[in-house]
């Protein structure tokens, strides 16, 4: 719900204009794939690009930085966000929050998304060309015990593609025998990934404090392989 500005017939030209003039929980929805610059979230809210909305990341830019509550919802549909090849560039960071990356793509960033104490679904999303594509930063899920361990950070990832990026997937600290960073297969064998990941120079790289160092989590209804 809108409060005041950025009508259908005046649209704001940023997506930070028309955020700073959303009621919380409300939706952004950007009507051409312009480009409409950065923007911080603290609050749940729904952007939506109908046609693929443009950010342009400038060199040690960040693209999105969410900072939401623990209970906030950010759903993101629709993004394109391009660091263009540019030096330390992240297209969406993640402190906190309970954010959702639809039909969206992170391309020529050096990360394409990177997370820290949250949980972050990615769906139907492309994540290509990046120097990283996720990085997720804390403690994983058990791989012998998903989705029911608890866990301060978690990237889960149905269908779209991580391709040919230096490095698909990093995780650092997540802890003994843990993962952070998960993907759905479609049946039990960890041979029917849901995600395209071809191409990449690496495929999984961690370190820290009880890195699996070899290993993301797939999982199917509850049943749980490591891939490496």
């Amino acid at each position: 719900m809108l409060v005041t500005g950025c009508a259908a017939t005046a649209p704001c030209r940023t997506l930070a204009g028309a955020y700073a003039v959303t009621s919380a929980g409300g939706e952004i929805v950007a009507l051409d794939s312009a480009g409409y610059g950065a923007l911080t979230i603290t609050n749940s809210i729904t952007i939506v690009g109908s046609q693929p909305a443009s950010v342009s990341v400038a060199a040690s830019g960040t693209g999105i930085t969410i900072n939401a509550g623990s209970g906030h919802v950010v759903i993101l549909r629709g993004l394109e966000i391009n660091g263009a090849n540019a030096s330390n560039t992240t297209g969406i960071a993640v402190n906190s929050g309970r954010p959702v990356l639809q039909n969206s793509t992170l391309k020529f960033l050096t990360t394409g998304l990177s997370v820290g104490s949250a949980n972050v679904d990615v769906i139907d999303s492309q994540i290509i060309g990046n120097t990283t594509g996720i990085t997720a930063t804390g403690t994983g899920a058990s791989a012998s015990g998903y989705p029911t361990s608890a866990a301060t950070t978690t990237v889960r990832l149905a269908r779209g593609d991580v391709l040919d990026n230096g490095t698909a997937f990093n995780q650092i600290n997540t802890g003994s025998n843990n993962a952070s960073i998960w993907l759905l297969v479609t049946s039990n064998s960890s041979a029917s990934i849901s995600t395209n990941i071809a191409g990449n120079a690496t495929v999984v790289s961690s370190s820290g404090t009880g890195c699996p160092c070899s290993a993301v989590g797939v999982y199917i209804q509850g049943v749980n392989f490591n891939f490496p």
